[in-house]
């Protein structure tokens, strides 16, 4: 999916993106990982914390979104925004919908109310209140029907920032989304007196961390990041940018280690959205960084692309393959059964991958083009959502 408006050398490629997508899924793993019991308390942290990782794929995919689309959005007509649409919907709903159904056919679920799996069908579920509806069938799969909203919002967050083109402004507004984001979670704790506990509905997990509304300013935050590395490359500070994510990584791993703030509202967004700026717009500056290089390594670019794949299954792969089972003993060989536990899933991802996603993503963009042929000369423009693969080899 090509940005028509940016010539290709114009558009970076940023492989290490792909290769860090795996890493934010593997933090999302293991916060669904029990801890191994003699565990120091620094690794339990680090490990729950893991819930992060969506802070993360939310701030990327604006990020990844912006380099693709902004420029071809910034005038859109009927035209760009069902090239737009069919490209977000072929990327990201054959694969969702086809784990939803194993899910769902596993356990006859379909004698439950249409509330239970006709939210799921339509990608809705975040939106509802009830986290049994929520989290229900793959409890994971939440934030896709939050990236789907994002996906709605961008043609009008561009819209808003298309005209803000100069980096001082651009770091204006991003530092404007993360105070509004700053001062509604103060709300929360202040007004609301509300520590953070997930099973709490009335809480700020409800409102902070899964509604998608809340989201839309991680996602906003990427976009502007976006804008900022295109004005900035070549320039003398992108050279630096190594050490942005390296600061990055540094806060975020410090932040994951505090107990105080574990699971709180804070922890729900706005703390890991500044460092996830910090990381992805350092590795989009300075490709040739040591841990740019490792990210665009081929074989972390492989688990990247299948990233999506080992977010989907991975929740649902813990029962089935004991995952986890460390709690009882902690040895060399219990980590390596686990280590091949987490190999298993990997594998099932590539398989997913290759079988399911990539042609379901072909399938659309197939009945999209043949469609597009049979309509008037003037329609043929949507055929494009085929062209080439997208600048960033991350694609949402």
């Amino acid at each position: 999916m090509t940005d028509e408006s940016m010539p290709a050398a114009d558009r970076p490629n940023v492989p290490s993106l792909t290769g860090l997508r795996f890493f934010a899924a593997l933090a999302v793993y293991f916060s669904h990982v029990t801890p191994p019991r003699p565990a120091p308390v620094w690794l339990q942290l680090l490990m729950g914390s893991g819930y992060m990782g969506v802070t993360v794929f939310f701030v990327l995919s604006g990020f990844v979104l912006s380099l693709n689309y902004f420029d071809q959005l910034s005038a859109p007509n009927p035209s760009k925004l069902a090239r737009y649409a069919v490209a977000r919907f072929a990327r990201i709903y054959p694969l969702y919908i086809a784990v939803l159904a194993w899910v769902v056919l596993r356990r006859n679920a379909l004698a439950q109310s249409a509330e239970g799996w006709g939210w799921h069908v339509a990608a809705l579920q975040a939106w509802k209140g009830d986290i049994q509806v929520a989290y229900g069938f793959n409890p994971p799969a939440w934030s896709v029907s939050v990236e789907c909203f994002l996906y709605a919002c961008f043609p009008a967050v561009v819209v808003c920032l298309r005209r803000i083109r100069a980096t001082k402004a651009l770091i204006l507004a991003a530092v404007g989304v993360i105070g509004a984001l700053f001062l509604v979670t103060l709300w929360f704790r202040l007004a609301r007196n509300e520590p953070g506990v997930p099973a709490t509905l009335s809480t700020g997990h409800r409102w902070l961390y899964r509604n998608p509304l809340s989201r839309l300013g991680d996602f906003t935050l990427g976009v502007i990041a976006a804008r900022i590395v295109l004005n900035l490359r070549g320039s003398r500070l992108a050279h630096r940018a190594r050490w942005l994510v390296l600061a990055g990584l540094l806060v975020m791993l410090r932040l994951m280690t505090s107990r105080s703030l574990y699971l709180t509202i804070w922890s729900f967004d706005v703390v890991y959205a500044v460092p996830a700026v910090l990381v992805i717009a350092g590795l989009a500056l300075a490709p040739r960084g040591l841990i740019a290089r490792f990210l665009s390594l081929p074989p972390v670019v492989v688990l990247g692309e299948v990233s999506f794949a080992f977010y989907l299954i991975h929740y649902l792969m813990i029962p089935y393959l004991d995952i986890g089972a460390w709690t009882a003993t902690w040895s060399g060989s219990v980590l390596l059964l686990e280590f091949f536990k987490l190999c298993i899933v990997v594998a099932l991802a590539i398989g997913l991958h290759h079988m399911i996603e990539r042609p379901g993503r072909q399938l659309v963009r197939r009945l999209v083009t043949s469609r597009a042929a049979t309509k008037p000369a003037a329609m043929s423009p949507i055929h494009q959502v085929v062209d080439g693969p997208p600048a960033v080899t991350l694609t949402d």
